[in-house]
């Protein structure tokens, strides 16, 4: 018997650069405009290539308008970063084991500037993968190939689906292949608010 599972995965997330980061515990994060989080907001942070310990999903604490720390977070004694994005949500990871097909919406806020990478990540991993931090041997997770339902146009998975500062509303199928677990994660950013929602059809 076929069934549906219906998710939101980000809901009018923002993702913007970071300007720098500290090499320190805990590391504060300077954004490179307003943020307009506060204390106890959960932040995911992706590509910060220098201070990698900032990278993954975190609660932070507001430090001031532009600034905000990533609670628990740990030195890296690598240097202060001056990359990378972080997003105003984590996005949500869905067990998809029993899903046949994933069908996802892609959303933006109608500002007419949105400036977004993002693309769709599996992993067969036993638990679910952060997958904000990077790909390693104990972190397994790939980017997948999602298909345009418009023109049943391929977008390669480590490509993803890019936007440069317009608005767009799309509907994407994923092939996970049977893998456990999956998410649609934005990879770079600077302006701009999205909204993802994904449609599981599952087997019982």
């Amino acid at each position: 018997m076929k069934y549906t599972l219906k998710y939101t995965i980000l809901d009018d997330a923002k993702t913007r650069a970071i300007a720098t980061s500290t090499d320190a515990a805990p590391i504060v994060i300077t954004a490179s405009a307003a943020h307009g989080l506060d204390t106890g907001d959960i932040v995911s942070i992706f590509g910060h290539t220098t201070n990698t310990n900032a990278n993954g999903v975190w609660t932070i604490t507001k430090v001031t308008a532009t600034t905000f720390s990533l609670d628990d977070s740990v030195k890296l004694s690598g240097g202060a970063g001056a990359d990378g994005t972080y997003t105003s949500a984590a996005p949500k990871n869905i067990f998809c084991e029993d899903a046949t097909t994933i069908q996802f919406s892609f959303v933006t806020d109608g500002g007419g500037d949105c400036a977004v990478t993002i693309k769709a990540a599996i992993s067969n991993s036993e638990d679910c993968p952060d997958f904000a931090k990077a790909q390693s041997a104990t972190n397994q997770y790939d980017y997948v190939d999602i298909v345009d339902l418009e023109d049943n146009t391929s977008i390669d998975g480590d490509t993803g689906l890019t936007l440069a500062g317009a608005d767009d509303s799309r509907n994407f199928e994923v092939n996970t292949n049977n893998a456990r677990w999956f998410t649609i994660t934005p990879t770079a950013g600077t302006e701009g608010e999205i909204t993802i929602k994904a449609t599981l059809t599952c087997e019982s």
